[in-house]
Order: structure tokens, then C-alpha cells, then sequence
């Protein structure tokens, strides 16, 4: 879908697990121009649950804004635990994630658009409505529209370092706006429903930070809640280590409920 900011993104029961696969997949190549060499991933073999002298950045008015209640509640309920873990959380205008949301959604339909051109022009109807409505649209942007916010992601990414990041270590915010829609309600509104979704993951990926999201309890319909923590460039080990002592503490609090299993017999 989109080249500049797809990812490939580790799924696991654990934090710890996370932490194995990533340090296997983010190995320095010296094949590859794009590969980066910098520190690697250690595993989190002990997960230390003292989050002394972690700063955690955090907006309430932001979380409030566009949540569901059982989301916020949630959220709030997890800064809490994190500092009874030793954290201090630092309020943080996060507002900025609007316009990085709208730019990296620009960018991901117009590099969409430039990979299935060829094939939507002939096909159209095999695309869902939603996503031929989206291309429909990134077809007509213009390319300054394009290149504006290609040029935008530099410069957004420093003035968030020194602004959010300038005093803290880690930004820990609600995964989703909302938990899972069913299939139903996310067809009958497609955009609205995408947006809710990706309103403070989508900001990260433009920018191009390590973020992931751990479970933190569920809505009273027994959805699960996703905790996202984001950290600085290259900062992945820090935001593991936050995460898994989060992952740690909080499943006495915040329990994840155990996948129901059918058996054939």
C-alpha cells in the first residue's frame, strides 16, 4: 500500500517474544543501503519492573477528544499503573498527531494509488467500495499536494523531538480510537471507521518511530484495549522495556481474557 511507511509488524503473546524476533529482523545488512547499523536488540531474558526515572508523556485532553469511554477509562487506568511502577508521567500537547495523521494518510493513498493504478484502471470492481472511493481520490491530488507533505516528514519529526520528546522518555497513548468495529458497521462507514482506527498509530508511521501496543484490559463488550508506547528514533530497546514490565504488572489489573477453544472431540 504504501512504500514510505509500511512495515512489517511483529505479533507475539509477550513483549519478551517481540523483543527475539526483533533483534533477529533488525540485524545490520551490509547488503542492503537502507540497512542502519546501530545498536542491536537485546532480549529481555529478566523484565525489571521499576520504571524509576522513566519519563512517560502523556495528554488526557487528546485521549478524551475522540475516544470511546471504555477506551479512555482504560488508558487512564494504565497510566496509573505505570506510575505505581515508578514513572513520571509528563503532560504533553499531542494535538500535532492531527496534521501528521492527515499527512501520512495523503501519502499512503497517493503511493497506493501509484502501485494498483495500472490494475485499478482496468478492474476496478475487484476493489471494496472504501478503498475504490480512497484511490478515486488520491488520483486526483495533486503531485505539490504530494511533495508538501513528502517534505513535511523531515521537518515534523525534528520539531516533534524537541517539543514531546525534548523532556520525555517515552509517549504512551490509546492504540485505537475505538476496540475491534464489527464487519458490518466498518463497511457501512469504511473512512470514518479507518480513521478512528489509525488516528494515533498512522502519525508515528509518517514520522518514523518505534511504537507498539500491549493489551490493557477490554470494554465491557470484552474487547480488548491496546496501551501504545512510542519512543525516539533507534530507541526500540527503551520502548520494550517500558512495554514488558507494563505487560508484567498490569495482568492482575488488567486481565487478558483466554482465546476460547473448540475441541473436536
Amino acid at each position: 500500500m504504501s512504500q514510505s511507511q509500511d512495515t512489517i509488524g511483529i505479533i507475539a503473546r509477550t513483549v519478551q517474544d517481540v523483543a527475539l524476533a526483533l533483534a533477529v529482523m533488525a540485524e545490520h545488512d551490509p547488503a542492503d543501503p537502507a540497512s542502519i547499523k546501530c545498536r542491536p536488540i537485546q532480549p529481555l531474558a529478566q523484565v525489571d519492573a521499576n520504571l524509576h526515572n522513566t519519563r512517560i508523556g502523556i495528554d488526557s485532553a487528546y485521549l478524551r477528544e475522540k475516544s470511546s469511554p471504555d477506551i479512555a477509562t482504560n488508558i487512564e487506568a494504565s497510566w496509573e499503573l505505570l506510575e505505581s511502577m515508578g514513572a513520571q508521567l509528563v503532560e504533553v500537547d499531542l494535538r500535532p498527531l492531527r496534521d501528521y495523521d492527515r499527512a501520512g494518510s495523503l501519502l499512503t493513498w497517493c503511493e497506493a494509488a501509484a502501485v494498483h493504478g495500472d490494475h485499478f484502471g482496468n478492474a476496478a470492481n475487484d476493489y471494496p467500495a472504501a478503498i475504490r472511493s480512497r484511490l478515486h481520490h488520491a488520483f486526483v491530488t495533486s503531485s505539490a499536494d504530494h511533495v508538501r507533505a513528502l517534505c513535511a516528514q523531515g521537518v515534523s519529526l525534528a520539531r516533534f523531538l524537541n517539543t514531546v520528546f525534548d523532556e520525555r522518555d517515552v509517549l504512551a497513548t490509546n492504540t485505537t480510537s475505538d476496540t475491534a468495529p464489527t464487519i458490518v458497521a466498518a463497511t457501512e462507514d469504511a473512512a470514518q471507521t479507518t480513521s478512528r482506527l489509525l488516528r494515533t498509530t498512522r502519525p508515528f508511521s509518517f514520522l518514523g518511530l518505534p511504537a507498539i501496543t500491549v493489551p490493557a484490559g477490554t470494554d465491557a463488550d470484552g474487547l480488548p484495549v491496546g496501551l501504545q508506547l512510542a519512543g525516539r528514533p533507534f530507541a526500540d530497546q527503551t520502548v520494550l522495556t517500558v512495554a514488558a514490565a507494563f505487560q508484567k504488572c498490569s495482568t492482575s489489573i488488567l486481565p487478558i481474557p483466554a482465546p476460547a477453544l473448540e475441541s473436536n472431540q
